[in-house]
């Protein structure tokens, strides 16, 4: 009996089974079982799209296997129009300590070169949709680096065993961040002579989160990114106060997220 593979959406990377591909007669591609490198639905061309990253930025990814005898990954790399495999990763365990019959593996590869790359179970038929990994001093558009984990276990995702964190994820995407305004909230004392004494000054910094032409098919993994209550955007921890805005892009398979966010770190020392 085949060993069976569990992919949490919040994984930088989405996984697709690649024996089940649409025949477009018998059934509507479902997005969990085609590639973003399929057109299945009109207007834009999945082609034309693939998840991005950076030279020498490590890509880490989990999965829950049950019964799966060989738990490597292959990872692949186009050269010259042909897809070879490059290297085999090394499942590393996971799993909480007191967990059973659940077994959670994390998987970690660090390009070093540019290229065309995707990932493929060693067992059964699941790979990566493609990620294009690019020199950042050659990159053609502004990406945004968001790091994210959770004080709990939670979204289908490992983040801590005990006290000690086992996973912090990584993920690139287009976009940017955009200057939302700010807030001062003040606390004052009036004697009874009218003489006004500030008792507190708290001063919060917001800034509009603006992820575009994501594939529809990344929804999941961008809101549970943002369900998360640990969020470093470009290195600078940041907080998400109200729900992040999903906006899909007429007559294409893309959308736009937009969400509002604070600063964490509200220190008054510019650190160099």
């Amino acid at each position: 009996m085949a060993g069976t593979i569990f992919i949490p959406p919040m994984n930088p990377l989405r996984f697709y089974d690649s024996t089940k591909t649409p025949n477009y007669t018998t059934r509507f591609p479902h997005p969990d079982n085609v590639s973003i490198g399929t057109k299945w639905q009109s207007g834009v061309y999945p082609a034309k799209y693939v998840r991005e990253s950076i030279i020498n930025e490590a890509i880490t990814f989990q999965a829950r296997l049950e019964s799966v005898i060989d738990k490597g990954i292959t990872v692949y790399k186009e050269t010259a129009g042909v897809f070879a495999s490059v290297t085999s990763l090394v499942a590393s365990n996971i799993t909480p300590t007191g967990w059973t019959g659940l077994n959670v593996y994390n998987w970690t590869y660090t390009p070093t070169s540019e290229g065309l790359y995707y990932f493929a179970f060693n067992e059964g038929s699941l790979i990566s949709d493609n990620i294009q990994v690019t020199d950042q001093t050659k990159l053609k558009q502004q990406l945004v680096k968001i790091e994210y984990s959770n004080s709990i276990n939670d979204y289908d995702m490992v983040f801590v065993d005990g006290s000690t964190e086992v996973y912090n994820g990584v993920v690139y995407l287009s976009g940017g961040l955009r200057i939302n305004g700010g807030k001062q909230e003040l606390s004052t004392f009036e004697s009874d002579r009218g003489v006004t004494t500030k008792l507190r000054a708290t001063n919060t910094y917001g800034d509009l989160l603006v992820i575009t032409e994501l594939h529809g098919s990344y929804r999941k993994m961008i809101m549970d990114i943002f369900s998360c209550d640990s969020l470093t955007i470009n290195g600078v921890g940041y907080q998400t106060p109200e729900p992040s805005e999903v906006e899909p892009v007429e007559g294409s398979d893309v959308c736009n997220v937009s969400v509002g966010v604070l600063e964490t770190n509200l220190n008054y020392y510019n650190t160099f």
